[in-house]
């Protein structure tokens, strides 16, 4: 045989691969992105390079979006996503020689981001927090609206200041009301002020929400006369032997707004009523054989945000009977009723 020459050269498998992390959602401004590695498909003579960029964005976006640490990083937080809608992060991977000429065609990969936006609403019916009504009222609460599939809301107290939480209902007793946005709120009682919470959540992915509140205040403020109840706690039994007997309730002075009266049911009754506007006081004259009704009536006037009042009233009753002697009169009974009495 003869000589022989040859050359040794090295055959590199240019062909780059891209790939990103699935599709997500998230509630915040911000996602983590994964995109492939590049140290296995690199070598010295023909390096190669991944980028992240934006390819996508909701046409109200004006901002900018970073990326964390780089733009170069496989592992990169996207950052600035300050507007609810679809985003779209493209991992470029790109390979080039030494003189940095691109060789084959660059390999890319998109991950799609939605962005997620809940706001939560209340009292979507006004713009106070602070809402008023009267005892024996209905009071209808306006959260904002959930389609109730995609989106739900749920109703729940912060704090109740007449005691346990757990005397709030929402619907009804069995809390029917609690995942709608307009229902009843019942329980709170007179002169007591609950917070209450409405949140929106996404039904399948319940750790994006969002959550508002409002205080309910039941502005009637309760007209108690005073004295030792019976059993049933409906009546207060006390006996004079003179013709005058004192009257006694609870002092609403105090309270914001608050305002009490002793008046005769009946103008054609016989008696007077030393001072009318003071809780502690005295029924005089009344005659002999003559059942008196007096009624203790507090009002209680709130003004409202909107403008305007809230009135609310209450009445508590006492029963005062002449025994048919000049010098005998006694109190058979003081019957409450918080609403009205037929």
């Amino acid at each position: 045989g003869g000589c022989q020459e040859h050359d040794d050269f090295d055959v590199y498998n240019n062909k780059v691969v891209a790939t990103a992390r699935p599709d997500g959602k998230t509630c915040y401004d911000y996602f983590d992105l994964f995109g492939n590695e590049l140290t296995s498909m690199d070598n010295s003579e023909y390096p190669v390079t991944g980028e992240w960029t934006v390819t996508g964005k909701p046409a109200t976006f004006t901002g900018t979006i970073k990326f964390d640490p780089n733009k170069n990083t496989p592992y990169a937080q996207a950052q600035g996503m300050d507007v609810p809608g679809t985003y779209k992060f493209t991992w470029t991977v790109t390979r080039k020689d030494k003189s940095g000429n691109q060789v084959c065609t660059p390999v890319s990969a998109t991950t799609v981001v939605e962005r997620l936006g809940l706001t939560a609403d209340a009292d979507a019916n006004t713009t106070s927090n602070v809402l008023q009504y009267c005892d024996g009222d209905d009071f209808n609460l306006s959260g904002s609206s959930v389609d109730g599939t995609v989106v739900e809301g749920q109703w729940t107290v912060e704090s109740y200041t007449g005691g346990a939480k757990s005397t709030i209902h929402f619907g009804d007793e069995t809390n029917s009301g609690q995942n709608s946005f307009a229902t009843k709120v019942l329980g709170i009682d007179p002169g007591q002020q609950a917070t209450l919470v409405w949140t929106v959540f996404y039904h399948d992915l319940q750790s994006c929400k969002a959550e508002s509140s409002v205080t309910v205040k039941n502005r009637t403020i309760p007209a108690t006369i005073s004295g030792n109840r019976n059993a049933a706690g409906d009546k207060v039994l006390a006996s004079t032997c003179t013709a005058s007997t004192s009257l006694n309730a609870i002092d609403v002075s105090t309270k914001d707004g608050a305002s009490g009266k002793w008046v005769k049911e009946l103008s054609s009754y016989r008696g007077d009523i030393t001072n009318e506007n003071s809780n502690a006081t005295t029924f005089n004259n009344m005659a002999d054989g003559e059942t008196v009704v007096l009624k203790w009536i507090v009002t209680t006037v709130s003004p409202l945000e909107q403008g305007g009042n809230l009135t609310c009233t209450d009445e508590d009753f006492r029963y005062l009977a002449g025994d048919g002697g000049d010098s005998f009169r006694r109190a058979v009974g003081t019957e409450r009723d918080l609403r009205h009495r037929q």
